[in-house]
């Protein structure tokens, strides 16, 4: 099984030879760094977007060429570098990535600007392809107040929501109207989703949007997803925000959360749109 440390959005434009057509971009995850005896990085297709409509993660294979490249962007640094493909491989034939496309390139870092793990990048952008995104402290009571009271609006019971966590806290403008949204990611526990390899009953994680509706001056919270166990032996998982980027070019930012467990993992992408969030793409691996 590959284990991934860095997602990126490939996007690629007309540019001669080995140029895509206009308004044609694919969303690709980086899976590890480069190393002396392995310079070429691994990256797969996740999805993708042309001719006005969003593409599975197997289309975006046949549109993935030699010399497609693009700004590499932490989560709430911005750009910090660039990936570059230098050959793409055969869907793969062997689980858990079965079928999966694989692009080999090169990243390379721009050593003035600290980062976090994982990258987004977004190939073939003619502006600042990154979102502003500020983190906030996972232990704000004004937030911490909030998930429990959506977990007990949800039949999680008082003494379960006690023993909540904050993973994240994420605040942008997703569609730079002034307007702001806040992303939270949390779970019953405060250690990694690994260990225990079992979930118990009464445990939960989830990952919410807090939004001002147009018109209105009152907060909303929309739910990504909220699992909650409710019988013991579940495998349990961790879901992160590892990107927010305009992957259409529709000027709204879209949002990349990664899903892992101890045998697997996935990613999803999703729109926002009208108060409304859809998963437009997805990929995963795993038993």
């Amino acid at each position: 099984m590959r284990r991934w440390s860095l997602l990126a959005a490939l996007v690629w434009q007309a540019a001669g030879a080995c140029a895509a057509a206009p308004g044609e971009r694919i969303l690709v995850a980086v899976d590890e760094w480069p190393r002396a005896v392995k310079p070429l990085v691994y990256a797969n297709a996740l999805g993708g977007h042309w001719d006005g409509a969003w593409h599975p993660p197997e289309a975006c294979g046949r549109r993935l060429r030699p010399g497609l490249e693009g700004p590499l962007i932490s989560l709430t640094e911005g750009v910090v570098g660039r990936y570059r493909v230098v050959a793409v491989e055969p869907p793969s034939t062997d689980p858990p990535d079965e079928g999966t496309i694989y692009a080999r390139g090169e990243i390379t870092l721009d050593g003035r600007k600290p980062f976090r793990y994982p990258l987004l990048a977004l190939l073939g952008a003619t502006a600042d392809p990154s979102w502003r995104v500020t983190s906030y402290s996972l232990t704000h009571k004004t937030y911490l107040a909030l998930a429990r009271a959506f977990l007990t609006a949800n039949g999680v019971s008082a003494a379960s929501a006690a023993r909540l966590h904050l993973r994240q806290l994420l605040a942008t403008e997703l569609e730079r109207d002034g307007r702001r949204e806040v992303l939270t990611a949390f779970s019953s526990s405060a250690g990694d989703y690994i260990l225990p390899p079992l979930e118990r009953k009464g445990d939960f994680w989830g990952l919410t949007l807090r939004y001002v509706p147009r018109g209105s001056a009152n907060a909303r919270t929309r739910p990504f997803f909220l699992q909650v166990i409710r019988s013991d032996e579940t495998v349990p998982e961790q879901t992160l925000v590892v990107g927010i980027l305009d992957v259409n070019g529709d000027g709204t930012a879209e949002i990349v959360t990664r899903s892992a467990y101890y045998e697997g993992w996935a990613y999803q992408l999703w729109q926002w749109k009208g108060g409304k969030l859809t998963v437009v793409s997805s990929w995963g691996a795993g038993v």
